[in-house]
């Protein structure tokens, strides 16, 4: 079988069409790899079980995305509490570029 170049999918062979064997390959060379730690930042999180992520040199353990250790979900969050923090540090009379200024 050729596994150069669809990766890990090359299992499936033939089967289940193009698209889902690449998707599957990405999903999985992503969740395989080896993420930066929020705790220590060294670059040894790996993925423990579905949503439960562990890092190797710290051994801190937390939960995140399925396939990745921080979700979508999160990152919405993230962005939004910083648009709040934003909104609180710029003052009425100020312009939205003046306000980036500030930050």
């Amino acid at each position: 079988m050729r596994t150069k170049q669809v990766g890990s999918s090359g299992r499936f062979g033939q089967r289940y069409g193009r698209r889902v064997r690449l998707r599957t390959a990405t999903i999985e060379k992503h969740s395989k790899a080896y993420h930066p730690c929020p705790s220590c930042k060294a670059k040894k999180v790996r993925r423990e079980f579905a949503g439960v992520w562990r890092c190797r040199k710290c051994n801190m353990q937390f939960s995140g995305g399925a396939y990745s250790p921080s979700s979508s979900i999160e990152e919405i969050k993230a962005r939004f509490t910083s648009a709040v923090v934003l909104q609180k540090t710029k003052s009425p009379g100020q312009s939205q570029e003046e306000s980036l200024d500030v930050v």
